[in-house]
């Protein structure tokens, strides 16, 4: 099941980098509930990673940003607590990927803002950065059918 969740990030992150933001959340929320059944806690930091990338991608065309607006960073802080915690290293092939998606997120604050939402996301139980996750994956897939099949 690990590897289905697994798949289901990576179509996930496939589908964020065409810009088809429903699609990718829609596979993300997925994802995210077969971890958190699983307790697959490495998986979920990748996961989270991704789910904030979206969150960037869907802000990133905000004029005036709002609270709900920080999720992104939330979500990497809350990421790479979890990394921290289990020691887990992020995989070279997503390096890039999740450079360019803190990066989408850190444009669209100051510095101290950003590293405030950062620094929250961090003190987040896994089960809130999950809720949170998911929240970030459903407003984006709030006009996708979910799917049957990858």
């Amino acid at each position: 099941m690990s590897a289905i969740a697994s798949l289901l990030t990576d179509v996930g992150m496939v589908a964020l980098d065409e810009g088809d933001y429903g699609r990718a959340g829609v596979h993300l929320a997925e994802s995210l509930t077969l971890l958190r059944e699983l307790g697959d806690r490495w998986l979920t930091a990748f996961a989270l990673e991704q789910s904030g990338g979206l969150a960037a991608a869907r802000a990133a065309g905000l004029v005036n940003a709002q609270p709900g607006d920080f999720q992104a960073a939330r979500l990497f802080g809350a990421a790479e607590a979890l990394r921290e915690t289990l020691a887990a290293p992020r995989l070279t092939r997503y390096r890039d990927h999740y450079q360019r998606g803190v990066a989408a997120a850190r444009t669209q604050f100051d510095g101290a803002t950003f590293a405030a939402a950062w620094a929250a996301g961090r003190a987040l139980t896994l089960e809130q950065a999950i809720a949170e996750s998911l929240k970030a994956t459903s407003s984006a897939a709030v006009h996708s059918q979910p799917s049957t099949t990858i």
